[in-house]
Formats: structure tokens, sequence, C-alpha cells
């Protein structure tokens, strides 16, 4: 009775999955502790750098440090994380950086948007709070009306809100949103090309040890 020898399926590589989330979870963390050591590192710079009695405007320049500071971290931190998920991922490495930026994303407004959400009902907490204690206080005594006709009169005028210069206040404010949002816009497109990249040059590094 002849033998015969049963060899197991060779998995090609068209198997392969495409995608793989435990590599997109793995570079999405990585980038998240990345981001913290960065931040704790710029805070501690930034803190002991400072010198109260020596300068008269020690905070001048601090705000505009601490974003560049912070783009540059979060940037770095999206090209390790994609570089790692791209380099686990068994296929389409420049996807899987991709994708480590998209969720990254998501959950930074995610977070945003709870924070807001929280700081709002505080808010009306404490607005709810004041009316009731001004309700609790006693009325104060109505004025006496001045004399004279035409002293109402000025005073509403006076007290009336110019339209003119709300208009200008809107526009500058509807004009600086539009430039906030643009830059906002530019750079989640940079860190989605950065994360994209890292996770290519993970997966070539990948193949080229293959």
């Amino acid at each position: 009775m002849p033998s015969t020898n049963t060899l197991p399926p060779v998995r090609s590589r068209s198997s392969r999955p495409d995608h793989a989330w435990g590599a997109v979870f793995a570079g999405l963390v990585l980038a998240l502790a990345v981001s913290l050591l960065l931040h704790l590192l710029g805070l501690a710079i930034g803190l002991a750098s400072l010198e109260p009695l020596a300068e008269n405007a020690p905070f001048a320049g601090l705000l505009s440090a601490a974003g560049l500071w912070s783009l540059l971290t979060a940037m770095l931190a999206l090209a390790i994380g994609g570089f790692v998920a791209g380099r686990l991922a068994p296929r389409h490495g420049l996807l899987h950086g991709l994708l480590v930026w998209a969720v990254s994303a998501l959950a930074a407004v995610y977070l945003l948007t709870s924070l807001a959400g929280s700081l709002g009902a505080a808010g009306a907490s404490l607005q709810a709070m004041g009316a009731d204690l001004s309700a609790l206080m006693p009325q104060a005594a109505q004025p006496v009306p001045e004399a004279g006709a035409g002293a109402p009169d000025a005073t509403a005028q006076l007290r009336r809100p110019d339209e003119q210069s709300a208009r200008v206040l809107g526009e500058a404010a509807a004009e600086r949103a539009s430039q906030v949002s643009w830059a906002l816009l530019i750079v989640l497109l940079v860190k989605a090309v950065i994360a994209a990249l890292a996770g290519a040059l993970g997966q070539r590094s990948r193949r080229r040890e293959a």
C-alpha cells in the first residue's frame, strides 16, 4: 500500500489579511505615550526657563512656544506610531499609518467636546447658583427719577449698543475663526501625510528584513 505524505497547506501571500487592528492599536498607544512624555518634557523645560523676578513679562512668549512645541510633539508622536503600525501590519503599511492618525484625531475631538460639555455644565450650574443667591437678597429701592424731560431719553441713547461697532467686531471674529479653521485643516492634513509615510516606511523596513 503506497504511503501518501500529506503536507500542510502553504499560506500564500495573497491569503494574508490586508489589515490588522492590533497593529493600529499598538501604534496609537505608542503615539500617545510618546506625546505624553514629550509634553511633560516641554512643560519641565518651559517652567525651568521662567524667571519671574528677573523679567518684566516672563509669560510673554510662553504661549507661542507651547503651541509650537505641541505641534512638533504631535507630528513626532504620529510618525513613531505610524511607523510601528506599518511595521506590525501584514500589508498596506501606509493605510495602517493613516488609520493611526484617524483614530487619534477622532479621540482628540471626543475628548475636547467632552471637556467643553463639562465646562458648559459647570458654568450653567454656577449661573443658576448665582441667580438663586440674587433672589434671596433684598431688592434695592427703586431710584428716584431725575428732573427734566429729556434726561431718560439721553441715558437710553447712551446705553444703546452701537450697531456699527458690533458689525465690525462680528466681521473680525468671523475672519479670525476662518483663519483658525484653515490652519487646523492644514495641520491635520500634514499630520495625516506624516503618519501615512511613516507607516509605509515601517512596512518597507519589514520587507527588507524578511
